[in-house]
C-alpha cells in the first residue's frame, strides 16, 4: 500500500514511508482517516489474504509512523472518519477462512486517542460493505455534528450517525444508485462524486449533493471524466477528485492518474497536474 502527499501550493507529490503493517493495495483497503493532524489506517487484509484489525498512525512533524493496538472485528473496505476527537470505522467485511469467504457488516466501532481504546456503537440499519463480488462500496465523512455513512449493497442508501443520542438515522436515497462512488463533506453539503452505474454499468462523471437543510439531494455540475474507486477531498474553497479507475464492458478497465478539484465560486471543474503513479481506490486525506 503506497501513500502520496500533494502540496497544493508547490503543485508537488511525495511518497510516504510504509505504514508497519504489510497490507494489500487493491481490493479489500483498510480504512484511513485525518484525525487531530494525524492519519489513521485501519484494518485492511494481509498479503496472505487475511483480514486484519491492526492500525497505524503516521505523524507528519516526525514523519514517522506507530502500532496503536487492534479493532474490536477485523475488518476491511470499511470507511473511517473523525468526529469530535474521535475515530470512527464502520461496515466493511470479515470472514474467518480468508478474504474469499467474506460477510457484509453492519457494525461501527470507534477509537479516542486519549484514552487508546475502542468501543462499538449500535449497528447501522443494513450491512454497509462490499459489493456481490467482495469489492469495497462505503465511504463515510462528517458534517456538522453527524457522521455520515453511504453505500454497500444498497447502493443509493445513505445514513448518519448522532453522538449525541448514540443512534442512527436514515436518508432519502440518491438520485443516481452508484457503486464505487466518493463522497466528502464541502461547504454544508455532502457530495457524492462519480462511481459506476447500478443498472448499465456506465462510468460516472455526474456529481449530486445532498443538503441536509432541506433533506434532498440537489444536482452538481459533472466532473471533467468520468471515474470510480476515486478519492475525494475538500480544502479551501475546492473539492479534489483524484485517481480511480474507469471501468468498459468492452475491455479491462484503466487506472487513473488524473486529479482535479470543483471550485464552488464558479460551479466548475479544473484539472490539476496529474498523480506520479496510477492511483487506484486511493484515500484522500486532509491535514490541517
Amino acid at each position: 500500500m503506497c501513500i502520496q502527499r500533494f502540496d497544493a501550493l508547490k503543485s508537488l507529490w511525495t511518497t510516504l514511508p510504509p505504514a508497519p503493517t504489510p497490507r494489500r493495495g487493491f481490493n479489500n483497503w483498510p480504512a484511513i482517516a485525518c484525525l487531530e493532524g494525524h492519519i489513521y489506517v485501519c484494518g485492511g487484509s494481509s498479503d496472505d489474504e487475511n483480514y486484519l484489525s491492526g492500525v497505524d498512525c503516521f505523524d507528519p512533524l516526525t514523519f514517522k509512523w506507530e502500532s496503536l493496538g487492534t479493532m474490536g472485528t477485523p475488518r476491511a473496505g470499511a470507511a473511517a472518519a473523525a468526529l469530535r476527537g474521535q475515530l470512527y470505522v464502520c461496515g466493511g467485511e470479515t470472514g474467518t477462512s480468508g478474504i474469499n469467504d467474506f460477510s457484509a457488516l453492519d457494525t461501527a466501532e470507534r477509537f479516542t486517542p486519549r484514552v487508546g481504546c475502542w468501543e462499538s456503537l449500535p449497528p447501522m440499519s443494513e450491512p454497509r460493505g462490499g459489493d456481490a463480488n467482495g469489492d469495497p462500496n462505503i465511504a463515510a465523512c462528517v458534517l456538522g455534528d453527524f457522521l455520515y455513512v453511504r453505500g454497500g449493497h444498497e447502493v443509493d442508501s445513505m445514513e448518519r450517525f448522532n453522538p449525541s443520542t448514540h443512534s442512527w438515522e436514515s436518508l432519502p436515497p440518491m438520485r443516481t444508485p452508484r457503486y464505487y462512488a466518493a463522497m466528502v463533506a464541502f461547504s454544508s453539503r455532502i457530495y457524492v462524486c462519480g462511481g459506476k452505474d447500478d443498472y448499465d454499468a456506465e462510468d460516472l462523471k455526474s456529481v449530486e449533493a445532498f443538503n441536509p437543510a432541506l433533506g434532498c439531494w440537489e444536482v452538481v455540475p459533472s466532473m471533467n471524466i468520468p471515474r470510480a474507486n476515486a478519492g475525494a477531498v475538500a480544502s479551501e474553497g475546492y473539492i479534489y477528485m483524484c485517481g480511480g479507475r474507469i471501468y468498459s464492458d468492452s475491455g479491462p478497465s484503466r487506472s487513473l492518474r488524473s486529479l482535479e478539484r470543483y471550485c464552488l465560486s464558479r460551479c466548475a471543474w479544473e484539472t490539476l497536474p496529474a498523480i506520479p503513479a496510477e492511483c487506484v481506490e486511493p484515500h484522500s486525506i486532509l491535514l490541517v
